[in-house]
């Protein structure tokens, strides 16, 4: 993974990626413990016996234990379909019922609208959740990093235009202010994508790259 370079890269020619022990267990050390102990000639006794030893109340008084990852069910994604209306990127704001990762959201995103949201007129432009077309990298400097799968290929330019634009609003619109554009990766190095003009760039993108599809521009769309 590299740096991100700064959004607003030229446009360049495209040219595809290629296709693209343990240690001995309790029982067997507290065996090896009893035969040291008899050859030293400590006693022995038939039955356990209770020793009068005060603990501290730190080790008697029991303690909640918080885990590294705590669920929480029902956090809004803001995830972004195809309104079938007018053609443009539309936010559809959905519970997640799982901790709101980039992987987890990510995941929602592919599954495609609920048939609630489909009604309300969402469509997705990404490849079904069972290809699986992106994966969830790190992010750095407040750039997500998202792995492309040989099959996100498959797309025609005008599907990966919307596929994209789906993406990037969906992260940077989910976890903004951490967030605030996506590198796009494959085999672990930076690849280009088509910005929203349909023109192949290298680099970070953000939701400017596609506010055409959006139908949000305020100045010239950057890339």
């Amino acid at each position: 993974m590299k740096v991100p370079a700064a959004a607003g890269g030229g446009v360049t020619v495209r040219r595809r990626s290629p296709a693209r022990a343990r240690l001995l267990g309790t029982g067997t050390a507290l065996f090896v413990t009893a035969l040291l102990a008899t050859a030293c000639g400590m006693p022995y006794q038939r039955s356990p016996q209770a020793l009068d030893v005060q603990m501290p109340p730190q080790l008697t008084t029991p303690t909640e234990v918080t885990p590294s990852t705590t669920p929480q069910a029902g956090a809004v994604a803001n995830l972004y379909y195809i309104n079938s209306d007018d053609n443009l990127l539309t936010q559809f704001p959905t519970q997640v019922a799982k901790p709101e990762t980039l992987s987890e959201v990510l995941a929602t995103l592919e599954a495609g609208p609920t048939i609630r949201l489909a009604g309300l007129g969402a469509r997705s432009y990404l490849p079904p959740a069972s290809l699986g077309s992106f994966t969830a990298g790190p992010v750095v400097r407040r750039v997500a990093y998202i792995g492309l799968v040989r099959t996100y290929f498959a797309l025609t330019p005008a599907e990966e235009v919307f596929a994209l634009s789906q993406v990037v609003y969906t992260v940077v619109g989910t976890f903004s202010p951490q967030v605030n554009a996506v590198q796009f990766e494959y085999n672990g190095e930076d690849e280009e994508v088509y910005n929203g003009h349909a023109q192949l760039v290298r680099g970070t993108v953000n939701e400017t790259t596609y506010c055409l599809q959006a139908g949000n521009c305020k100045t010239s769309p950057s890339k």
